[in-house]
Parts: C-alpha cells; sequence; structure tokens
C-alpha cells in the first residue's frame, strides 16, 4: 500500500514541477505575434475603439495573458481626434479557456499610468458611455465586433497612477484628476458596474495645493438607456478648502480650512439624489492666524438633480455652527446654462456673535467692535445669478454693542431686505447716559453679489457721499445716527470711553446736535468712513492747556473722513469775543487750518489763559461747573497737548494791546508745531504808523526761547507824547525805527531779565510847539532867558540809537542842532520806568535876551550847559548834586 502512494507522489511532483518549468520557460520562447490581432480584436471589443499595440509580451503564470507596452486607444470620431487614452503599460489576464480557443477572452484589464481623455458633448453624451454599456451587458458594441456574441461574462478593470482629462463641449477644462486608483467590475448577468475610485482633483490654471484625496464606491446599474438605478458613497476626510473653493468657483478666495465630507448618491444617471453630512473646522483667512477656537461647522443637506429639466432642488441644507443654525430651501433651474435661483433662508435660535466670528472669519476684517444679540428672519434669494435679488425681514433682539469700553442697548433692530439692499428701519436707543439717539442705515447689496452695483439713494435721500461710491462687485453700507439735544458732557465721556483721542482730556457742558453718517465696505468689511454735521448750543469747553473754558455762542462742526471744518465758530475766553473757523485735510501729518479774528485783544490777558505759559493756575471756580471738575485734576496734560499741536493759520485783531502798546489792525500769520510758535508777515498800525514784523517762541526751551524783528515807519509822535512830561505834550513829527530781539522766559519778570536787542530810530520834522528846548535848558543852568529872534523851533531830522540789554535802553550819544543851539544827548532808560539821561547844550552862538536895549546883556554866551535829567519820564528833574557845576566858560 505505501509503495504505490509513494510513486503517485513522485509522479504528481513531477508533473506539478513540470508545468512550473514550462509556465516560467517557455513563454519567452513563445511568439505572441501569431496572437497580436486577436488580442487587439479582444481590447477592441472591451473599450469600443481601434487600439494601437506596442511590444506584447505572453505570460503563463501566475495565470496567462498578455502585457502590451505603449497602448493608444483612439477616440470615436464623433467625439474628436484627441486619443481616448494613452497608457504606458496594459496587463490582460485570460482566461484559462481561452488559450485553446480562437478567441482571447480577458477577464480582468490593467492599465498602468494611463492618461484618459473624457469627453461630453453639447447634446449631453459622454465618450464613455457605450463602453459602460457595452461592458455591463455584454454586448457587442463598437467599431470593432466580434463574429459570434459570446457568452456574457464578469469583466474587471483596473487603472493605477491614471490621470484623468475632461473636454465639455471642445473645451478642455483646466480641472483634472491626478493620481486616480479606480477598480470597475463588470457583472454582464446583472447588468451592474460595482466601482471603486480614490483621486486627488486639481486646476492646471491655478498654482495651489490639491484639496486631498476623494473616495467614490457604489454600484450602477445603467441599462442599455442609461436610467438604471445606482447607489454611491463619497468620501473625504482632512480635506483642504484652501484647495477645494478655487477647484469650484475657479477664483482663490484666500480661505483655509478642514473638510471632512460624507455624501450618499442615489437615483438613476438623469436623476440624482444627494444626502450625507460635511464637517468643516479651523475656518479662517489666508492672511489671518489660526483662530485659536476651530468653530465647526456642520452641514447637513439633502439634494436632487434632475438633468432632464436641469434643476437642482434643494430640500435640505442646514448649517449648524456654535450657538446659532441656518436653513436653506428652494430649487436652482437651468444650473448648466444660466442659473436662475429660487431659494429661501430661514435664520432660527441664532445669535448675533457667531454670525460675526463667522462673518469675520471668512472676510479676514474683525468687525472692531462686538455684539450679541438673538436673531431671527427670513431672506429669499430670486431671479438670474448675474442679477439675484433679495427679499425679506430679520428682526435682532436685546442688541448688546461694545466698542473698546463703551456699552450700548438696543432692544430691537428690524432690517428690511429688498432689491435696493437691507434696511435697517429707524430704531432709538440710548447711546449714553441721557444720550437719545436715532439710529437707521442700508446695506447695499444686501448680500455678496457679482453684478455691477447701481449707486444706492441715501436713507435721507441725500446725494451718496463719495466715499461709499460703489465699484464692481463690492457691496457698501451706511449707518446714521441722529443726536438732538444730547448733553455734551456725557457725549464726551462716552467718546473717551471709545477710545477717541481727541476727547481725552476734554469735558464739556452744554447740548449738541448732529447727524453722524458712519459708511464703508461690507464685503469685505471695511474701517467706516466718517461723516458729522452737527451744531453746539450753549456749549462751555475746556479744551487741554487752557486755564479757562471756551464758550461757544455758535459752533457748526462737519466731517468728512480725514477732511474736518469747523465754520462758523463764536466764541468767549474771558471777556475776548473771537470768531473764525478750523479745518483739516488728510493725514494727521498734515496741519491743521484756522483763522481767527477778535475785535480786541489784551496780551496781557491772553498769556492767562495757556497753562503752557505758566502764569497761573487753572482756576478754581472750574471745580464748580458741572462737566469740569475732572478736568482740574488733569490740567497739566496741556502741556503734552501743546506739544503735539500742529496748526497754521492767520490771526486779525482790531486792536492788540499789551501794558500801555496799542496796535490796531493786527494781521498775522501764525504757525504752530513742535512747540514752536512762529508769527509772520505780521502788518498792524501804531501811532498813526505803519509796521511788519516776525516772531519766533521756541517752548523746547526752559525757560522758552523769544526771538523777533520789527519795522515801525511813518508813527505819529504827538501820539506818544503822553508818555513824556507836560512840557512835551505838544509835540509834532514823525518817526520810524527797526531792530531785532531776543529774550527767554514767558514771564515779565524773565523776558526782562535776559530781553537783548538793538534798534534804530529816524525823527523827521520834529516840532516842539509852545516848547523852547534851549531856553528850558539855559533856564536849568542858570543862565537866564535867551534871546529868540531869529531861531527855528523845528528838528529836521535826527536819528538815534537804542541798545537793549541789562533790563534797560541805552540810548547812544546823538547830537542835533536846534535853535543855534547844538544839543548832545545819551543816557538810559530802565525798565521799571527810570531815566537816567546826560543832556550838554552849547549856546556859545547864543545871546541873553536884551533889557532897556543894553547891548552888553544881549551879549553871546560863551559857556555850555551840562545837565543830569533822572526820573520817571513824566515827571523828569535835574539832578540836585551836580547843579553847581552845570556851567562852564568856553576857552577863547
Amino acid at each position: 500500500m505505501r509503495k504505490p502512494l509513494y510513486f503517485r507522489t513522485r509522479t504528481l511532483l513531477v508533473i506539478l514541477a513540470g508545468l512550473i518549468f514550462a509556465g516560467w520557460f517557455i513563454p519567452p520562447f513563445f511568439h505572441a505575434r501569431r496572437y497580436r490581432r486577436t488580442l487587439a480584436a479582444g481590447l477592441e471589443s472591451k473599450l469600443g475603439r481601434p487600439v494601437k499595440l506596442g511590444a506584447v509580451t505572453f505570460r503563463l503564470l501566475p495565470h496567462p495573458g498578455f502585457s502590451v507596452e505603449n497602448v493608444v486607444v483612439e477616440e470615436d470620431p464623433a467625439f474628436g481626434t484627441e486619443p481616448f487614452a494613452r497608457v504606458d503599460r496594459v496587463e490582460c489576464d485570460l482566461r484559462w479557456r481561452s488559450l485553446w480557443g480562437s478567441h482571447l477572452d480577458c477577464a480582468r484589464i490593467v492599465l498602468d499610468h494611463p492618461t484618459v481623455n473624457l469627453v461630453r458633448r453639447p447634446d449631453g453624451r459622454w465618450n464613455v458611455e457605450d463602453f459602460l454599456r457595452q461592458s455591463s451587458t455584454g454586448g457587442n458594441v463598437g467599431p470593432v465586433a466580434a463574429a459570434k456574441r459570446s457568452i456574457p461574462r464578469p469583466f474587471t478593470f483596473e487603472a493605477r497612477d491614471a490621470r484623468v482629462n475632461f473636454t465639455l463641449n471642445s473645451v478642455k477644462k483646466p480641472f483634472i484628476l491626478s493620481g486616480v486608483r479606480a477598480s470597475l467590475d463588470f457583472d454582464p448577468s446583472h447588468g451592474a458596474i460595482r466601482f471603486n475610485l480614490a483621486g486627488t482633483p486639481l486646476r492646471t490654471d491655478l498654482t495651489l495645493p490639491s484639496p486631498g484625496r476623494v473616495e467614490l464606491s457604489g454600484e450602477w446599474k445603467p441599462g442599455r438607456d442609461f436610467k438604471g438605478p445606482f447607489h454611491a458613497l463619497l468620501y473625504t476626510h482632512n480635506a483642504l478648502l484652501y484647495g477645494w473653493a478655487p477647484l469650484v468657483t475657479g477664483r482663490n478666495p484666500g480661505l483655509y480650512g478642514l473638510v471632512d465630507a460624507n455624501l450618499q448618491l442615489q437615483g438613476s444617471i438623469r436623476q440624482v439624489n444627494l444626502t450625507g453630512h460635511v464637517h468643516l473646522e479651523q475656518l479662517h483667512r489666508w492672511e489671518s492666524l489660526p483662530p485659536s477656537s476651530s468653530m465647526p461647522v456642520d452641514f447637513s443637506l439633502a439634494l436632487s438633480w434632475d438633468a432632464d429639466r436641469n434643476r437642482v432642488a434643494v430640500h435640505r441644507l442646514d448649517a449648524n455652527f456654535a450657538d446659532s443654525r441656518l436653513h436653506l430651501s428652494g430649487v436652482i433651474d437651468q444650473v448648466s446654462a444660466s442659473p436662475r435661483l429660487d431659494l429661501v433662508m430661514a435664520v432660527e435660535r441664532s445669535h448675533l456673535q457667531d454670525l460675526m466670528e463667522l462673518g469675520s472669519r471668512i472676510t479676514g476684517h474683525p468687525a472692531g467692535f462686538r455684539a450679541s444679540g438673538r436673531v431671527d428672519g427670513l431672506l429669499t434669494i430670486q431671479g438670474a445669478w448675474r442679477s439675484r435679488r433679495y427679499g425679506g425681514f430679520i428682526a435682532v433682539r436685546s442688541v448688546a454693542l461694545e466698542a473698546r469700553q463703551a456699552e450700548f442697548a438696543v432692544p430691537e433692530v428690524d432690517l428690511k431686505i429688498d432689491s435696493k439692499g437691507a434696511h435697517i428701519l429707524p430704531v432709538r436707543f440710548t447711546a449714553a447716559p441721557h444720550v437719545k439717539c436715532l439710529a437707521q442705515g442700508l446695506l447695499f447689496p444686501a448680500l455678496p453679489d457679482g453684478s455691477s452695483l447701481r449707486t444706492p439713494a441715501s436713507v435721507h435721500g441725500e446725494r451718496q457721499s463719495h466715499a461709499v461710491s460703489p465699484r464692481g462687485g463690492a457691496a457698501h453700507y451706511e449707518l446714521i445716527f441722529t443726536l438732538r439735544e444730547a448733553p455734551l458732557h456725557d457725549l464726551v465721556r462716552q467718546a473717551r470711553a471709545m477710545g477717541v483721542r481727541i476727547t481725552r482730556d476734554l469735558d464739556a457742558e452744554g447740548t449738541a446736535s448732529a447727524t453722524i453718517r458712519l459708511t464703508g465696505k461690507a464685503w469685505p468689511f471695511s474701517k467706516p468712513h466718517l461723516g458729522i454735521d452737527g451744531d453746539l448750543d450753549s456749549a462751555r469747553l475746556l479744551l487741554p492747556g487752557l486755564t479757562e473754558p471756551v464758550r461757544f455762542s455758535r459752533f457748526h462742526l462737519q466731517v468728512d473722513g480725514k477732511d474736518i471744518l469747523a465754520e462758523p465758530i463764536s466764541a468767549q475766553i474771558g471777556k475776548s469775543q473771537f470768531s473764525g473757523w478750523i479745518s483739516h485735510h488728510g493725514s494727521r501729518d498734515v496741519p491743521w487750518s484756522f483763522g481767527a479774528q477778535t475785535p480786541r485783544l489784551s496780551m496781557e490777558q491772553a498769556s492767562l489763559w495757556f497753562t503752557v505759559l505758566g502764569h497761573r493756575r487753572p482756576l478754581r471756580i472750574l471745580d464748580l461747573i458741572p462737566g469740569l471738575r475732572t478736568l482740574a485734576a488733569r490740567r497739566a496734560a496741556g502741556r503734552n497737548v501743546f506739544a503735539s499741536v500742529n496748526a497754521r493759520g492767520s490771526f486779525d485783531s482790531r486792536e492788540v494791546t499789551f501794558r500801555s502798546l496799542r496796535l490796531q489792525d493786527f494781521h498775522a500769520l501764525v504757525n504752530l508745531s513742535d512747540r514752536e510758535a512762529r508769527i509772520s508777515d505780521a502788518t498792524f498800525k501804531v501811532a498813526g504808523g505803519q509796521g511788519t514784523g516776525t516772531a519766533e517762541v521756541d517752548f523746547n526751551r526752559s525757560p522758552a526761547g523769544i526771538a523777533g524783528k520789527f519795522k515801525l515807519a511813518g508813527l505819529n509822535l504827538h501820539r506818544m507824547a503822553w508818555r513824556l512830561p507836560a512840557a512835551l505834550r505838544e509835540l509834532r513829527g514823525s518817526v520810524s525805527a527797526a531792530g531785532h530781539f531776543a529774550t527767554r522766559g514767558l514771564t515779565r519778570q524773565e523776558m526782562s531779565a535776559h530781553l537783548q536787542g538793538e534798534a534804530s530810530l529816524q525823527f523827521k520834522k520834529v516840532s516842539f510847539g509852545n516848547f523852547d528846548p534851549v531856553q528850558a535848558a539855559a533856564r536849568a543852568a542858570s543862565l537866564g532867558a535867551i534871546e529868540p529872534e531869529g531861531r527855528d523851533q523845528t528838528l529836521p531830522s535826527a536819528q538815534w540809537t537804542l541798545a537793549i540789554g541789562n533790563k534797560q535802553i541805552a540810548l547812544q550819544p546823538v547830537s542835533v542842532a536846534l535853535s543855534g543851539a547844538t544839543l548832545a544827548l545819551d543816557g538810559t532808560y530802565g525798565f521799571n520806568g527810570v531815566a537816567d539821561l546826560h543832556l550838554q547844550v552849547d549856546l556859545s552862538r547864543s545871546r541873553r535876551r536884551r533889557i532897556n536895549d543894553d547891548p552888553i546883556v544881549g551879549a553871546p554866551l560863551p559857556q555850555t550847559a551840562v545837565l543830569h535829567l533822572t526820573g520817571h519820564l513824566k515827571n523828569l528833574a535835574v539832578s540836585p548834586h551836580t547843579e553847581s557845576a552845570q556851567v562852564r566858560s568856553q576857552k577863547p
């Protein structure tokens, strides 16, 4: 028994070894050329197209078949001239029984690195329909048909690392599928195709990464009319939204996010039902940092596609994120040509803060404020895609707004949406304590639109501001807030809480009425363009750097973005009345412009208004003014504010006074910047003459430095004679002057201590009236009366030079001829009002007055009188201790 078993086992092993040897050794010597035509006919029968084969190799193990290099599958001429497919290598597995038959029966075809072109004609037919129909039903359709119809057998078609191109209506699309792994199992007995595909979608016209792998698996029974049922599962995991968005839309919106999708497709090729779930998280703009919270968005959808009617029906599309939800339903007709929409979107049990957070992630532009509230509403979307219309109504309840440290509460906000946009219906709310506000607005269009926009009408029917002129495809918003007799103190406090820099050290009382307009881009959101038109009523403002409040009787403000204009302005500081305007255009670096006028200005009083001058502290009475109490503790802020002032303008006054000096018709250009005040082109009238000058005040030094130049022409001496002794009150003539000065400090004591300068005075046609200077000098020198006959009392001209320093004005020695005598004068005049003058009178050509025709008495006076005059100008007196030395005899 054992021996036969041994021989049978050995025989079986020998036969098996022989078969293995034959399977590996015989095929290289086997000429596959004789089967080339039969193999080509078999492939053409399976693919339904002519096939060109390269090198063909036969194999027997592990199963019989052929390997073909460089295969080209030609296209049906009805679909174009480009080959249907190019394949680097084709593996064709044969059924064993076909080895001894006349017909090669392929059980499995594997395409290695193929490039396939899918083409759809304008009539909707695809170039793969015949192949799918033939393979699923076992029919022989194609340019090359078998002589006999074989029994339908299962058939497997596989592709490895394939590339699929798409041509629609003779236009090759930039959309491709790369790295495709496909497996199609054809079961002709049941007329079914079981498929499993996975690939990476790409766009060749955009340098963007792939969104990730997509897998599709399922079963289809196409039937001969392709209306058979199918069901499939579409799956993707951690796909990139950054790649999906441009893949579908053709443009890069710059959105990042991770997408997980699980979708089921059922129906037929002409009518498809799509249901499933899409999970999106980490949504943000590409230029923004990833959000700290992923804020996932879940989409639940149920759609249907009707190819015969070219319609997509949205049965359900729900979006859930945070504590909010959106619901969309409706139909889209003419999807493949010119889509027409008839959709309804419902907002239910949603929160305003969630919608704003989602909007800021999509646009990449945070709103700059926080808002909360409950949102409910209904929105309709109708019409052609490029000219779609919106309609509906949205209600937001219990609205709370927070901008920096400011908070606003609005009971209810209602939005009406129509073809003109989204209208915020007028709503009243409390913007600040005791501040009632009326708000309304317009968003145009209500949602992003690709059409060219028409310019929306203003809410009040006024002309739209240039800042919101729409440009192709951009949406804009306009919000209008109206205030009537709002308390200024509460408004300033609210603005300070919102971070408005100009109100940081400002306080006020009174009321204001204004219309505030905010306009800007809504998609994406942009910083609003500010417009203000308002007036102040019975207002008192304490501005930084001032020691007294400014009382406004008129103040009209207009703001248009970076353009600010306050005109007219009528204000009072102390007892001085001012009128004028203030404007600013452009960025912060651009200086402010102003124009100011006042009937009369006292420089001594004005110097007390500015804290930077340090002449006095703010008045304690300010603490008693409502709304100004807190400013008294911040009075030092004026120095910092003054340092940031950058303004230039003009100043006019009918009269400017400084102590006893009076300047009429004063006009000057003023420039304030970098803690410097520069006065240029100053013109004025003084003492009947004309004057010009310039001055600079440098507050960067401590104490401040002051320098200036001046010119005076045609000053009337008679108008200045009141400062001189009574005997000179009838002085007549004119004087011109020019000079320069420099000093330090802003108080009278500091300026006097550091004042230095020089001046040149030119006198013309000086007449002393009834006063005779020579006669007065002779009497003061005890020389008696001088003969008056033939003497001229007019001084044709004289030039004096003054040097200023050491708290006094020094008169350089000057000599003039008057009434036959020569007068030499020099001395000083102190800032304390005391003069110290030396007068020398040469009387050698003068005679004593004749008495009884006595020739000796009328003889010449061979003497010189020297007088020392001291005291205040109005009360000059001859110094007593020098009177005995007043007369000196002249040498022969």
